[in-house]
């Protein structure tokens, strides 16, 4: 025996035991494999559950890291640097339910058996059926075999309901409104609405209201995770509503069927980089989110898909593009100008010198639902109409009532009084009449009045979107500050983009979750009058403005 096979000796043993050495060494590091990988943990066991073949894509894997380091992140704060609480938007059939609600506990249970789980959806049937994949996936030989000395559900809290493990975890299903009976670690809400509660704004304000209530208030003292796994259905669905009231503290994860680099509404990126420093790692805007994952009859017919169904379901954005009043093209045609500051100050300052001016005020009652906006409009010497400076917000009514005082008088400084003026819409009936007269008092001095409109919101926006169609309305640029004119706080910074957005998603035959905007031009637009298109083009011409 030479000197190095002695020297295996000593650390092996015999040379007849060596195969059933490294076989165990090669086992002990293709379970260390999947406890350190939940990416490996979901191709392992995908055929334990599903039936099919597993395909593998980029989102999938995305999904898993970020997972696993927010898990990570309890022992190693500085694998996740970023808000604890997950919303992710997938399309349907992206895996979202098997990853988050089957996968997902059972990886983490593998290391960490002692941890709480709560899943729940609109429907208790689907809840029922992922709670049943992670049991079988639990109780199967492939996942025995591999951590049964570190996970065995107890036999008398054995059911699809709730199942129990001797270290003290639990994971157990309700619905969307159900009882909670448990405080836990981890909150999967997988499919918060059915897609046909999107046109009931009960249902959807009942959902947002059992989360706030319910899921929000618990878990605060073992900093419980919260995860949020759906398809885009309404601007007020719970992930909508959820980054409205405190996006700051949700990591948002999107996934659009077809890639867009920015939002067309918003122009901002459709996925902010995450806590790992990550983004879609698509470049080409429309490029698909799963190759090979969707049959071509399936995108075919996703393509075909009605705008509402595509913006929100598919692309994750729920507001269509394009309404069917009110096209981008128009807006996109329209001449804006900046006061101050640039060369073209003194032609805005000529064409709206002698310009009559209205501040129109669609109101909001409360801090849930609607805006509060406040649009200034002119119509210049030449019979263009100006969208000036916009005032848009939430606010309580104390608080929103002196926002439009104070708007008002900032207004009534900057501009000559008598080419000013401010109307406020008017509630139906005797309560409206009395908040009229109590702003009547709010505004002495200033020329005002209450308005009552009559008639649908499409009617009262059609007069408008002739003018618009004819390029006979422009915008003062909202990158310069008009003087005088300050956003009061809780308002918009930027505010031509969302309101070219709202025009854009205004569809006469749909519910819209925000058209404050569109009633605060209508209602402007009444009150200044129509003289036309522009008449005087020399007037035009010697400002300067093209």
């Amino acid at each position: 025996m030479d000197d190095a096979t002695a020297e295996l000796v000593k650390l092996m043993g015999p040379p007849e035991t060596w195969a059933e050495k490294i076989s165990q060494l090669e086992w002990t590091h293709h379970v260390r494999t999947l406890e350190c990988s939940f990416y490996e943990f979901v191709k392992a066991a995908y055929n334990v559950i599903e039936p099919n073949t597993f395909k593998s894509n980029w989102h999938i894997r995305f999904i898993c890291d970020h997972l696993q380091a927010l898990v990570e992140s309890d022992d190693d704060p500085s694998k996740w640097l970023g808000p604890k609480n997950v919303i992710t938007m997938l399309p349907p059939g992206g895996m979202k339910s098997l990853i988050f609600s089957v996968f997902f506990p059972c990886f983490v249970w593998t290391q960490k058996p002692e941890t709480r789980w709560m899943f729940c959806s609109y429907s208790y049937a689907y809840a029922m059926r992922d709670s049943d994949k992670r049991r079988k996936l639990i109780l199967s030989d492939w996942y025995q075999k591999r951590w049964g000395n570190t996970v065995q559900v107890r036999r008398d809290k054995n059911k699809i309901t709730l199942f129990e493990n001797t270290k003290g975890g639990l994971m157990f299903v309700t619905s969307v409104g159900g009882g909670m009976g448990h405080h836990v670690n981890y909150y999967v809400i997988d499919d918060p609405i059915n897609t046909k509660g999107i046109h009931s704004q009960t249902i959807l304000e009942s959902v947002n209201m059992w989360f706030d209530e319910s899921i929000r208030m618990r878990g605060h003292l073992i900093e419980a995770k919260r995860f949020v796994v759906m398809q885009r259905l309404s601007e007020d669905d719970l992930a909508g509503h959820l980054l409205a009231v405190d996006g700051e503290n949700w990591t948002k994860l999107v996934f659009p069927m077809w890639y867009e680099s920015v939002d067309p509404l918003t122009h901002e990126k459709r996925m902010p980089d995450t806590p790992l420093g990550q983004n879609d790692p698509r470049t080409i805007d429309g490029e698909p989110l799963w190759v090979g994952g969707f049959p071509d009859k399936a995108m075919k017919m996703f393509a075909a898909m009605p705008p509402h169904i595509q913006s929100g379901q598919l692309q994750q954005r729920p507001k269509a593009l394009e309404g069917g009043m009110f096209k981008r093209e128009w807006f996109n045609n329209l001449q804006r100008i900046s006061w101050l500051g640039r060369p073209d100050e003194e032609a805005a300052m000529t064409l709206l010198r002698d310009a009559e001016y209205i501040r129109y005020w669609d109101l909001a009652g409360s801090l849930q639902g609607d805006y509060t906006a406040g649009m200034l409009m002119a119509k210049d010497r030449g019979g263009m109409y100006w969208l000036v400076h916009l005032v848009r917000g939430k606010w309580e009514p104390h608080r929103r009532d002196r926002v439009i005082e104070d708007v008002s008088r900032q207004d009534e400084r900057k501009l000559n009084k008598s080419q000013y003026r401010v109307v406020i819409e008017q509630d139906v009936g005797q309560a409206g009449k009395s908040q009229i007269s109590l702003f009547a008092r709010r505004l002495a001095g200033l020329r005002f009045e209450g308005h009552l409109p009559s008639g649908k919101k499409a009617v009262r926006a059609d007069p408008f979107r002739s003018q618009v169609a004819g390029g006979n309305v422009a915008f003062v640029d909202d990158n310069m500050r008009i003087p005088g004119l300050l956003q009061p706080e809780g308002s918009l910074d930027k505010w031509i983009v969302p309101t070219i957005s709202e025009f854009c998603a205004f569809d006469p035959d749909e519910r819209h979750a925000y058209d404050d905007i569109v009633d605060a031009c209508s209602g402007g637009f009444h009150f200044l009058g129509t003289r036309g298109q522009v008449d005087d083009i020399d007037v035009w011409l010697r400002a300067g403005a093209f």
